[in-house]
């Protein structure tokens, strides 16, 4: 029987895992509660040099801690969010959103050796947060590039603000995000006059080389996250095994999820499959097999057997678990 870490232990000895093996990290934001209380994604920051470590250490922890790796989705050139489910407890799970340059429709915007200067460790908490400064950047950058509320985010960054005024005033300076070299209080006309700066320096900014842009492109329509689900027996039968225990534990493994019993269609449920869906479909179905072969050859198919739900539920994970060793090469888990 699988003993698994809890979820605060599986997300506290991570990042000491990474201290360990030498990788310097910042949760990015939104960390005031964590562990005890993780409302989404943990997004956080590591080297350049680095980043191409951590899927491979990811996996590792899964392991020790007995969870299972059995997302990831490369959302940016430098951004990977990977999603972990504990097998003890398979509707416990942990999203792991790493990136070392933040980056934003493949603009870069603030360097990760930046981010992770002068780094903050917080009382009673096992991970960093970034310098004071250095978070009021991000915190604007981020607002700015996903076309946030700007009410809304001036009074998160106020707050922010008002630890070291000084402090974020550098930072805007250090990272060109203003043009003066004088420091001005940031309220009211000025804060509106900065964040119209940064929005028009986020129109004008360049992208990074086609090239990284085609080899991430490329991966999602070679590698599709989406996983289409054949399952035998009747749709009374269907109705009655896959409950919403079963909905619930398998909805975090996929970004976009059509949780329905439906017809197989090429085209759309192709753009599903990229798009990180899972499609359940009673394998009586009339599936098209210019579809089921490509999605099989691309690991993208699956047939399962309806039994007890949490069978069921592991049975997924594992599937998931295994797909992800193959396309990243990595050690397998044979607990």
């Amino acid at each position: 029987m699988i003993i698994s870490k809890s979820k605060i232990e599986f997300f506290n000895s991570y990042f000491n895992f990474l201290e360990e093996n030498d990788i310097q990290s910042v949760i990015l934001h939104t960390y005031a509660d964590y562990p005890e209380k993780i409302h989404s994604d943990v997004d956080y920051c590591v080297g350049e040099a680095d980043l191409g470590k951590i899927i491979p250490l990811i996996n590792q922890h899964c392991y020790d801690s007995g969870w299972r790796l059995v997302q990831i989705l490369q959302h940016e050139v430098k951004a990977f969010f990977c999603i972990c489910v504990s097998q003890s407890n398979p509707s416990e799970y942990v999203e792991l959103d790493v990136c070392s340059d933040y980056m934003r429709e493949g603009k870069i915007l603030l360097r990760a050796e930046w981010l992770l200067q002068n780094r903050r460790a917080l009382e009673g908490k096992a991970f960093y947060v970034p310098a004071v400064g250095r978070e009021f950047c991000y915190t604007l950058w981020k607002s700015v590039a996903k076309k946030k509320s700007k009410e809304e985010m001036l009074g998160k960054l106020d707050v922010i603000y008002e630890i070291n005024p000084e402090e974020c005033e550098m930072s805007l300076i250090q990272s060109n995000m203003v043009v003066s070299e004088v420091m001005e209080a940031w309220c009211g006309a000025r804060a509106e006059e900065v964040y119209a700066q940064q929005e028009q320096q986020y129109a004008d900014a360049s992208k990074v080389g086609v090239v990284s842009r085609f080899v991430k492109l490329l991966r999602r329509v070679v590698q599709p996250s989406g996983l289409l689900i054949l399952v035998d027996g009747s749709e009374d039968d269907l109705e009655s095994h896959l409950g919403s225990h079963f909905y619930s534990s398998i909805k975090p493994c996929f970004r976009k999820v059509g949780m329905t019993i439906e017809k197989v269609h090429l085209i759309n449920t192709s753009v599903k499959l990229l798009k990180s869906s899972l499609v359940l479909c009673n394998a009586s179905k009339l599936i098209p097999k210019t579809l089921y072969l490509p999605a099989k050859m691309f690991s993208s198919a699956y047939k399962l057997k309806l039994e007890h739900n949490d069978n069921m539920i592991g049975e997924v994970h594992a599937y998931l678990e295994r797909r992800l060793q193959k396309r990243w090469g990595l050690k397998a888990n044979d607990k």
